[in-house]
């Protein structure tokens, strides 16, 4: 959402704008598309059949924290090496490198 609305009141009533942050318990997002009819797709050279409802399941999101973050990238053999964070350190992009 635009700060820039949210700074100037001008986008007000909404969750996420006017609710506190509140660490959610399980904090990931699966992204799923779903068909809207029986149908049947290709893609390369092979044809994949599709009930109307059925989804498909195309991305997982996972939120860390910036410890959990670490260790997860050290288990896999990475260290952090620099972190870039928003104010609230509620996003962050970091930079690992090959232990």
């Amino acid at each position: 959402m635009s700060n820039k609305l949210v700074d100037e009141g001008k986008l007000k009533n909404f969750t996420g704008v006017d609710d506190p942050y509140e660490e959610p318990e399980h904090p990931e997002i699966e992204m799923h598309l779903v068909s809207l009819k029986n149908q049947t797709v290709r893609i390369g050279e092979s044809e994949i059949a599709l009930k109307l409802g059925e989804s498909i399941w195309t991305e997982s999101s996972y939120k860390y924290t910036l410890d959990e973050f670490e260790q997860l990238a050290a288990t896999a053999g990475f260290t952090v090496e620099r972190v870039w964070t928003d104010p609230r350190q509620l996003f962050s992009v970091q930079y690992l490198a090959v232990d």
